[in-house]
């Protein structure tokens, strides 16, 4: 492990250079126009985004239940014929108060036919899984990751992938109803976080702490290293509803920059039909994470990942969900990076109108604690 971390630092280490002039040309591009430009100045305006109300609960020795609360306003700003401008608060009820998050503001420049530059604050090309409650089938996400806006997760592989940097995107139409893209991006990257306290089938009150420590993604608007995350994503995408993708990257996570994570997702998406609302939605997404970590005077690396199915089928304005996850366990010298979790969620969502779902779920947690969540979500 330790050999393959090094060569994999050297064949990475190469990409920090162009990648960080491909940041540079991005920028540039976004203030250069390719058309010709017109002599209207006006800035049209558009208010969209989302709001709910949840529910959860844990029936355990003391019953846990809470009620929750979200403000999700998102911002559209067509500044010029080929600029947009979109942003994205979150509002939300926490133990202290409301927390005000903000989920992104970007710039895109649109005036290429197959090619669009975006330089901010975005949620990153890598997985499949939509977090805005009124797109998620479920009232929660599955295992792989967690509504944290950047802090380490607990009992998750990932927080919400948000990070701040430039991106850009490429499209090509294929023969026979396909057509495929890529996105490149350049952010900030990870950082070592807070311990992880996680969740699994075993009690972990004696064990020892993980030698790889947690990391936090997009938490922070000052980088500690020197090094930028790099990533690409490749999608392909049929007329007949079947999107297959696979995304991956590289960053540095420690101040002294010797420490590098590597991340690869393969996901696909199945939605049969036409229409803004498909009757059947099959989704399924699988995560590897590789971190290197000190031991001593050498460098070791573990791997951890996982995964989840879903499937839902849309009856009239009834909408069964049922949603599979799985975190195997994994260790990093004594102790645990990930603990195990294997959990069913079987939900039902009725929907009032194509934005407004009511969802319902339970959650089995197999080896761990059942629980059971509402959402009544406002998409608008």
């Amino acid at each position: 492990m330790m050999q393959w971390g090094a060569m994999s630092k050297k064949r990475f280490e190469s990409l920090t250079a162009p990648c960080t002039l491909l940041m540079l040309i991005s920028l540039a591009v976004l203030t250069v126009p390719v058309r010709a430009q017109t002599n209207s100045s006006s800035v049209r305006g558009l208010l969209t985004g989302y709001g709910s109300v949840g529910y959860s609960a844990v029936p355990s020795d003391q019953f846990q239940n809470d009620f929750t609360t979200k403000f999700a306003p998102t911002l559209l700003f067509q500044v010029h014929d080929d600029i947009l401008f979109e942003g994205e608060f979150d509002f939300e009820l926490e133990d202290s108060g409301t927390e005000v998050h903000l989920e992104h503001a970007q710039i895109h420049y649109l005036g290429f036919e197959h090619l669009q530059f975006s330089a901010g604050m975005f949620h990153l090309p890598f997985g499949v899984w939509m977090h805005a409650d009124w797109i998620n089938r479920m009232p929660t996400p599955p295992l792989l990751y967690e509504d944290s806006h950047g802090a380490p997760p607990e009992g998750a592989l990932l927080p919400l992938p948000l990070d701040v940097g430039v991106m850009v995107k490429a499209t090509l139409p294929l023969t026979d109803g396909w057509r495929t893209s890529a996105a490149l991006w350049v952010s900030q990257g990870p950082a070592s976080g807070l311990p992880i306290h996680a969740h699994g089938d075993e009690g972990q009150d004696d064990e020892p702490a993980s030698d790889a420590p947690p990391l936090s993604y997009g938490a922070t608007f000052e980088d500690n290293n020197s090094d930028k995350m790099v990533g690409l994503r490749l999608r392909a995408v049929s007329g007949g509803g079947l999107t297959l993708q696979g995304s991956g990257f590289r960053a540095v996570y420690d101040e002294a920059g010797d420490l590098s994570v590597h991340g690869l997702n393969l996901s696909l998406i199945w939605t049969p039909g036409r229409g803004p609302q498909p009757l059947l939605d099959f989704r399924g997404e699988g995560i590897l994470l590789i971190q290197e970590y000190p031991d001593q005077d050498a460098v070791e690396s573990v791997e951890y990942g996982g995964y989840y199915l879903q499937i839902s089928r849309r009856l009239d304005a009834f909408e069964p969900v049922v949603r599979w996850s799985h975190l195997p366990r994994a260790l990093a010298g004594e102790g645990p990076v990930v603990e195990r979790r294997r959990q069913l969620a079987v939900g039902l969502n009725y929907w009032i109108s194509p934005s407004v779902p009511v969802k319902f779920a339970y959650h089995f947690e197999l080896g761990g604690t059942d629980g059971f969540s509402v959402a009544w979500v406002a998409g608008f």
